[in-house]
């Protein structure tokens, strides 16, 4: 077919722009939260560490996928963002294949180029996320289930199958599972109860192929029954508690970042419950408390679920890891008049009314869009949770366009008027305001800096940083954690520009400001990079305190102690030089070998200036043994040779 093609081309033309744009931009690299966790798994698997010790915490299709791409290619960035341009354009065709099927000719073209042109997939499809393989799958799912027709069952079982793949991606895909068994077991036409539940129980059996070998994999890790990930009690609690609404609102002793959050709720169950808890407690556990609060607080419940669905069908692309509005400042690209939720859901709601006659042939398309509403109201919804459903979205806005059209050739006043009515009323519902506050806006200013940064406009990243630090200085306070966190993530991004520019003062008063986040690993970020900066002025007793406010931060980090022991040892503070080196040694923290090799070999030095060769020489030989390769190797045998008395 000639406009599923003409699709694919569109839609790929316009994304490798947007990868180029970006790449361009500087921002190729520029990883942080999802995508950087993601990124780190998959480099993992690329060198070999294919099955971990612990059941997966989040869902494992894209990382496993993109670990295969990296093994192929290398591990930077630009292939698979390749690789997911061309997936994305798929999706496209793909979409144009399901509405032509539905609605004919027009129908598909139309509703190809609305997803060809939607600025949101494109960014997406040029982001280490999982979003465009969720897209593709939940497309090719519908496109499954409609070619099966109710009765087909190896297409039933592929959808199953694909269904399964769909819910690797995004676990919240399996409430489209009861939908589609329900279609199964009570079709429009008389078939035996016997050849329905064959139908069922096919459609499952491929589902279950897909998932078996995610839970197979958790019990083997766990002993313990998890389907696909162990987040999902998490979640749930995430988007139902006291301070939670429709957007990502986790609880104060969370920190928002997927390295931690995990671990977070996990140490806050285990000490409500006063014992360890496993991965798989923890879920259970958020998940009873995340009942508890509705069943305690119906009114805000409720009110909670009208705000979810609000945000669900709100034309602002609500930020996770990255700002579509903060991207469009970096690509041509993403400028264009592209088409978004903002024209496609008002539509598509149009569509959907007209096509309730025909629900059973539609059916497909809505169980998509079901499920993934349904999964906003149970948790809660961002911008890329919504994407899996745009593409049937785009399906029905394709079916509003051509019977608007239809109406409009045979001339029905009547019916243009009461679509145009209803379009209108719809298109002022989904663009109406999202109601961010002041603290949305100074986080974006803080994550617009670091965009700025990474993409080496130190000037725009300096001023964007000083708004979002200025505006969180007024709202951040101890009790709302996060945003002392993000108060504190904004000083240091500031503090690190500033010294980029050249401005020493101002880089050490913003990261000396930094130094009070409560969070230990911004506060630990911000002490390296205060040293950094105190060691090329030359403030050696500085440099030494800024390194111990390193280790005070992140106990655990062995290169920052082994750095202040040497700083300490250039300062002639042998005793506090040797306590440093010593406890790297004794495994405090846990050191690598060549991180011990380094300590013992400052132990030597301080052992040495103190008149004692002989354990200055047993240190030596254990620097050597650790790490033969050690920098000093050449120097170290010399003196291991001479036995005592060595040329340093």
């Amino acid at each position: 077919m000639i406009d599923p093609g003409a699709v694919f081309l569109l839609a790929i033309g316009l994304r490798l722009a947007y990868v180029r744009d970006i790449e361009s931009a500087g921002l190729g690299s520029f990883l942080r939260l999802d995508p950087l966790y993601y990124h780190e798994w998959a480099v993992r698997i690329a060198r070999g560490e294919w099955i971990g010790a612990q059941p997966f915490e989040m869902s494992p299709l894209y990382p496993y996928l993109l670990g295969a791409v990296y093994r192929i290619f290398g591990e930077g960035l630009l292939a698979p963002k390749i690789a997911q341009a061309f997936l994305g354009a798929l999706t496209c065709a793909v979409v144009a294949v399901l509405a032509r099927r539905l609605s004919g000719r027009a129908a598909g073209l139309a509703a190809g180029a609305l997803l060809a042109t939607y600025g949101p997939a494109l960014f997406y499809d040029g982001q280490i996320n999982k979003t465009t393989l969720a897209m593709f799958l939940s497309a090719l799912f519908a496109l499954a289930l409609l070619v099966s027709d109710g009765r087909r069952k190896g297409w039933i079982a592929f959808g199953g199958f694909v269904l399964g793949l769909a819910a690797l991606v995004h676990e919240n895909a399996n409430l489209a599972a009861p939908l589609v068994v329900a279609w199964l077991l009570f079709p429009a036409g008389r078939a035996p109860w016997k050849e329905r539940g064959a139908r069922a129980a096919i459609f499952a059996a491929g589902w279950a192929i897909a998932v078996a070998p995610a839970t197979a994999h958790n019990v083997a890790a766990s002993r313990e029954m998890v389907l696909i990930t162990t987040g999902g009690g998490e979640n749930f609690y995430t988007g139902n508690h006291e301070g939670a609404s429709g957007r990502y609102s986790p609880p104060p002793f969370v920190r928002p970042d997927p390295f931690f959050e995990h671990e977070d709720f996990r140490a806050e169950a285990a000490r409500r419950l006063s014992r360890p808890v496993t991965r798989s407690e923890s879920s259970r556990f958020w998940w009873d408390e995340g009942w508890r609060y509705l069943l305690t607080h119906p009114g805000p419940a409720l009110a909670l679920l009208g705000d979810k669905f609000s945000v669900f069908w709100n034309a602002f692309e609500r930020p996770d890891n990255f700002f579509y509005e903060n991207f469009r400042r970096f690509s041509r690209t993403l400028s264009l008049p592209l088409t978004g939720f903002g024209i496609v859901a008002p539509l598509a709601l149009l569509g959907m009314t007209l096509s309730a006659r025909r629900w059973r042939e539609f059916f497909p398309a809505f169980a998509v869009v079901a499920a993934f509403l349904l999964s906003a109201l149970i948790f809660f919804t961002q911008s890329r949770y919504r994407m899996p459903a745009v593409p049937l979205l785009a399906v029905f806005a394709g079916q509003a366009i051509v019977s608007l059209a239809d109406f409009a050739r045979r001339r029905e006043g009547w019916a243009v008027a009461i679509c145009g009515a209803a379009i209108a009323a719809a298109f002022l519902f989904v663009n109406r305001d999202p109601g961010n506050n002041a603290a949305f806006w100074a986080q974006n200013d803080a994550i617009l800096g670091e965009m700025y940064d990474n993409a080496g406009w130190l000037d725009e990243a300096e001023a964007s940083f000083r708004m979002g630090v200025a505006s969180l200085e007024g709202l951040a306070t101890p009790e709302n954690p996060t945003l002392m966190r993000i108060l504190g993530a904004a000083r240091y991004g500031l503090g690190a520009t500033e010294r980029r520019r050249g401005d020493h003062a101002a880089a050490e008063t913003a990261l000396r400001a930094a130094l009070t986040c409560p969070d230990p690993d911004v506060r630990g970020d911000s002490a390296v990079e205060l040293a950094d900066l105190l060691e090329e002025t030359g403030d050696g007793d500085g440099l030494a305190e800024a390194l111990r406010a390193a280790v005070e931060a992140r106990p655990g980090d062995a290169r920052s102690r082994l750095r202040r022991a040497e700083v300490l040892f250039k300062l002639g503070r042998n005793d506090e030089s040797l306590r440093e080196a010593s406890a790297v040694i004794e495994g405090r923290p846990e050191a690598s070998p060549f991180d011990r090799a380094d300590a013992h070999f400052g132990r030597a030095l301080i052992e040495r200036a103190r008149g004692d060769e002989a354990a200055a020489l047993a240190d030596l030989r254990l620097t050597l043994a650790l790490n033969p390769s050690h920098p000093r190797s050449e120097w170290i045998r010399e003196v291991l040779a001479a036995g005592a008395g060595g040329a340093r």
